[in-house]
């Protein structure tokens, strides 16, 4: 997280974090990647509009294995771009300015 509160537009962020999982054994700089990665596509494409606050939910639990999830209400995904967002340099948004690199 203090990687992340110089992005534009994170202090108007609702963070909600629950992390319920014992010690874990794991890469922790992928982990890192992964995890910021995911924080910070949601704190570039929060909504902007008024009456919305921006929030991003973090939970963590054991479900015979650790389950991860992040949540945001974010301007999200299309449907029909879902299917294509792990497809190698596929970017759903002319607003990013990434890379689009997925997981092929």
């Amino acid at each position: 997280m203090d990687n992340l509160k110089f992005l534009n537009g994170f202090s108007a962020i609702h963070f909600q974090i629950h992390l319920d999982s014992p010690l874990i054994k794991s890469d922790r700089f992928l982990l890192k990647v992964v995890l910021s990665n995911q924080i910070s596509n949601a704190v570039k494409f929060q909504k902007r509009e008024e009456g919305v606050t921006p929030e991003i939910k973090i939970r963590s639990f054991i479900n015979d294995h650790l389950v991860i999830e992040e949540e945001d209400n974010g301007e999200g995904i299309e449907n029909i771009y879902q299917d294509r967002i792990f497809e190698i340099f596929y970017r759903a948004s002319t607003n990013s300015s990434g890379s689009g690199w997925g997981c092929s």
